[in-house]
C-alpha cells in the first residue's frame, strides 16, 4: 500500500515530521509510534497504549483539555522542547520542495508569489540544504486542536 511518494505523518500526535517518504506506510506508522513514545518520555505527549503499524493504529489515552489559551511564551517553550527531540526520518529537501511548489499548476496568489521569487527561494533553499545545522524534529500540525493542557503541562 505504501509508495515512494506517499505522504506520511511521523510523530507526536500525528503531525511532527510530515514528509514525502520513500518508506512503506507501515514503516511511517512505526516511526510515528517511535516519535510518540519519545515525546511521551519527554512529557510532551500522551504515552502509546497500543500500536499496530501495519494497520495504521496508534492508541493513546484521552487527555481532557484543561482549557485556556496558552501564552506565546508557553507555546515557544513547547516548540523548543519538540525541536530538542531527536530527529527521525528523511530530511526535508527545501530546495526540491520549492521547485515542486513553483512547478505545480495554478495561478493563485501564493503560486504567483513563489514564481516571482523563485531564484531567491532556490538560493535560500540551497544554502539551507548545505548548512551545518543539525536536523530538527518539527511538529507540522500544531494547531490549537492538537494541543492539550494537562495537569503535567502543555502537550502536543
Amino acid at each position: 500500500m505504501g509508495t515512494a511518494t506517499e505522504r506520511c505523518c511521523c510523530a507526536a500526535n500525528g503531525g511532527a515530521g510530515c514528509c514525502a517518504s520513500p518508506l512503506p506506510r507501515d514503516a511511517c506508522h512505526d516511526r510515528e509510534r517511535q516519535i510518540q513514545q519519545t515525546a511521551a518520555a519527554a512529557g510532551l505527549a500522551p504515552p502509546v497504549l497500543l500500536a499496530d503499524p501495519g494497520q495504521g493504529l496508534l492508541l493513546c489515552p484521552f487527555v481532557d483539555d484543561r482549557g485556556g489559551r496558552e501564552s506565546p511564551a508557553e507555546l515557544a517553550a513547547l516548540l523548543r522542547q519538540i525541536h530538542a527531540l531527536p530527529a527521525r526520518g528523511p530530511r526535508l529537501s527545501i530546495g526540491s520542495r520549492v521547485l515542486d511548489l513553483v512547478a505545480a499548476p495554478g495561478d493563485g496568489e501564493f503560486r504567483l508569489l513563489l514564481k516571482r521569487h523563485r531564484s531567491q527561494l532556490l538560493t535560500l533553499g540551497g544554502e539551507l540544504e548545505h548548512s551545518s545545522h543539525s536536523p530538527t524534529l518539527c511538529h507540522n500540525d500544531l494547531l490549537r486542536a492538537n494541543r492539550r493542557r494537562s495537569p503535567q503541562g502543555l502537550l502536543a
